[in-house]
């Protein structure tokens, strides 16, 4: 490959309907956040602990899906047809899980028990006193899963071969946030969690033995 071909650019009418719906979903967001404030008064700190577990092991969930549907594009598992529908999936649910996981860290400001600041939350090893090393791990998930993201939006400066390099860097948030589950979830232990893990990290290696595999049979 030497680039994008004219059938992977987006054409006129995704990037009109994506614009569209970014408008409105601000403008959906602006005429909730009321209500949504007004119900936050009610909402205890430890309410705020539990939607934090939440959206993390959503997070850990969407990131996992993007990881295996990059693998599936690149590693041709799809019908020829598909590889444009499973790339701005791959990249949807890429972008859904970051999301995710800034808000996993961020509501845990809500709960006034753990004494979380900003600084604590999103710079590694300052002032962490619960596991540092382990939500360390997550912090750091968090940076390189930014940067990986914001290739999607440069790759045609950067060229198909290093933004495929830098792209790499999907495994390394996967492991990352893998770690930061195992060793930070309070529930990480339950046998659910356990098979979840498990699934998930066996069908990552299964699918890049797979993509190594097909690489080398073109």
């Amino acid at each position: 490959m030497t680039g994008q071909t004219a059938r992977d650019k987006p054409g006129p009418y995704l990037l009109v309907a994506s614009a569209l719906g970014a408008w409105v979903g601000v403008l959906l967001g602006l005429l909730a956040l009321p209500r949504l404030l007004e119900s936050f008064r009610e909402v205890g700190g430890e309410d705020f602990w539990h939607l934090s577990r939440i959206t993390g092991w959503e997070a850990y969930f969407f990131l996992w899906v993007s990881l295996l549907l990059g693998l599936g594009v690149a590693g041709r598992l799809a019908p020829s047809s598909w590889p444009r529908f499973l790339f701005s999936l791959h990249e949807f649910t890429g972008l859904v899980g970051m999301a995710l996981a800034l808000a996993h860290a961020l509501l845990l400001l809500g709960d006034p028990l753990l004494g979380y600041s900003v600084g604590k939350l999103l710079v590694p090893l300052v002032g962490q006193e619960y596991r540092p090393l382990p939500v360390a791990l997550g912090q750091v998930a968090l940076y390189v899963g930014a940067l990986t993201s914001l290739t999607f939006y440069v790759r045609r400066w950067l060229g198909p071969r290093v933004w495929r390099r830098l792209h790499y860097g999907t495994y390394l948030v996967f492991l990352l946030g893998a770690a930061h589950v195992f060793w930070t979830g309070s529930d990480a232990a339950t046998t659910p969690a356990l098979w979840f893990l498990g699934i998930t990290a066996l069908s990552v290696y299964s699918f890049t033995i797979y993509r190594i595999w097909s690489a080398r049979m073109i």
